[in-house]
């Protein structure tokens, strides 16, 4: 159905790699949380369309506004609808009766009148109402000009809205992202070969007394990508910077791998 999505595949036991989601699922549990204790009850489905709104028109430091805004152009709206009566008309409004008047009168301008009257009768001045309902008329000296539509000006208002305003928020995110690869190169520098980094073993591939760390070398490196080795041989998987530590001295050289294959939970046995 989307043809231009591009679907992402995280490593494997590796959640770290969707840090953004997991602290957004994060964010909406603890809203869910909070949603559920003040209103006292249990159904957290029918809170998700309330937190999801509250999320929606949320500030969002990296597009430098909320995600609604992004999409639609405009900020969110909530409360009453605003009425489409001028606001001189609508103070002298106090009760329902000047309502109900107020509603006739508008439906008798919008009817017309019933018969033509002689063309030199009196006619009445049109109501101020009436008047702002109707288009301009193209001019004498324009005969072939085309009244443009209000909703036209409207929907070509809003488009030029929402590209302004996703403009800005790819500005942001591009702003965001080389802050972020700058604070990530400073934390993880880049390794070199026969450095010896310290690499940390998953939970799943490892029992409660074994290493939570081993010591690897670095044997080659892949477009950012990394190749350990162990004392015990070559691990099968390519590693990034952001998985390993550095370490200041050499505990291991490229002569102490053996030309083997092997798993980590193979070296923490």
């Amino acid at each position: 159905m989307w043809t231009d999505l591009k679907i992402v595949h995280g490593k494997p036991r590796h959640s770290q790699s969707q840090g953004s989601v997991e602290c957004a699922n994060q964010d909406i549990e603890n809203m869910l949380s909070t949603w559920l204790e003040n209103n006292q009850t249990n159904k957290w489905s029918e809170g998700l369309r309330f937190i999801q709104f509250a999320k929606n028109r949320a500030y969002h430091s990296g597009i430098k506004c909320s995600p609604y805004e992004a999409m639609f152009g405009v900020p969110a709206k909530i409360g009453l609808r605003t009425s489409s009566l001028p606001d001189d008309v609508l103070e002298n409004i106090s009760t329902e009766e000047d309502l109900e008047e107020l509603v006739k009168q508008i439906e008798e301008n919008q009817s017309g009148p019933d018969s033509v009257e002689h063309e030199d009768a009196e006619v009445d001045e049109p109501n101020e109402l009436l008047l702002a309902q109707i288009p301009e008329q193209p001019s004498v000296n324009e005969p072939n000009a085309i009244p443009e539509e209000p909703a036209s000006n409207e929907i070509t208002e809003r488009r030029d809205s929402v590209a302004i305003e996703r403009a800005h928020a790819k500005e942001g995110l591009e702003e965001q992202a080389k802050k972020m690869l700058k604070t990530s190169n400073v934390r993880f520098p880049p390794g070199n070969v026969v450095d010896t980094v310290k690499l940390r073993v998953p939970d799943v591939d490892r029992a409660r007394n074994d290493c939570r760390n081993v010591l690897a070398v670095i044997m080659c490196v892949q477009k950012e990508l990394y190749r350990l080795g162990t004392k015990e041989g070559r691990l099968p998987q390519m590693y990034s910077r952001t998985q390993f530590l550095l370490c200041k001295e050499s505990f291991i050289s490229l002569e102490m791998v053996p030309n083997l294959h092997s798993s980590l939970s193979e070296y923490v046995k």
